[in-house]
């Protein structure tokens, strides 16, 4: 059962790098499965064994992308300051986002872009929702409705995200981590009081 775990997951690392290796050069609706299946040397049986069709492939590499940027913060960074968690969060997430460009830009502007907001912005809502529970153990006081507080500031993340993305990252990833971890502490002091 391992090996079969691990044969998995090596395939499944395998077609997310063809993927992304793919994605530079192209458009996510030129590239085929036959084109994936050749560039991570696997056959196209193997491919459909583990994904329906291309659109879940897609659904899994946005999916697995969010999820390994995010567990790591929740692993790698517990013992830093906050403005330091916040930064490092934030400039891990643009940087993902920069070193893929080509691939994110044709997302945002493709059928998907329901799919990607939809998945960023859960993953930022769990995180947020993480951070005013915290919170809130801290004896801060928030909005009676915080899902509200949620869904504002994570609405207000995603806005900057694409207008970074629609004005072809014309910030730096340095410089608009640094000012959005300044907003995130700014929202926070704003709205938690001690009670």
């Amino acid at each position: 059962m391992a090996q079969q775990d691990l044969r998995i997951q090596k395939t499944k690392r395998s077609l997310l790098a063809a993927f992304f290796k793919l994605a530079e050069t192209q458009d996510f609706d030129q590239i085929t499965i036959d084109q994936l299946c050749q560039t991570a040397l696997i056959r196209r049986n193997t491919f459909y064994r583990h994904f329906e069709d291309k659109y879940s492939f897609v659904d899994y590499v946005i999916e697995k992308s969010l999820n390994d940027i995010y567990s790591k913060h929740i692993q790698d960074y517990p013992d830093l300051s906050t403005e330091d968690y916040y930064y490092q969060v934030v400039h891990e997430s643009l940087a993902f986002i920069d070193n893929h460009k080509r691939f994110i830009s044709t997302m945002f502007n493709s059928r998907f872009n329901d799919l990607l907001s939809s998945q960023v912005s859960n993953r930022i809502m769990v995180v947020v929702d993480r951070e005013v529970e915290k919170y809130k153990s801290l004896g801060r006081h928030f909005p009676k409705n915080t899902r509200f507080t949620t869904r504002f500031f994570t609405g207000g993340i995603l806005s900057i995200l694409y207008q970074w993305i629609m004005s072809d990252f014309a910030m730096s990833v340095d410089e608009l981590s640094r000012e959005i971890t300044q907003l995130i502490l700014a929202f926070w002091r704003a709205l938690s009081v001690e009670v």
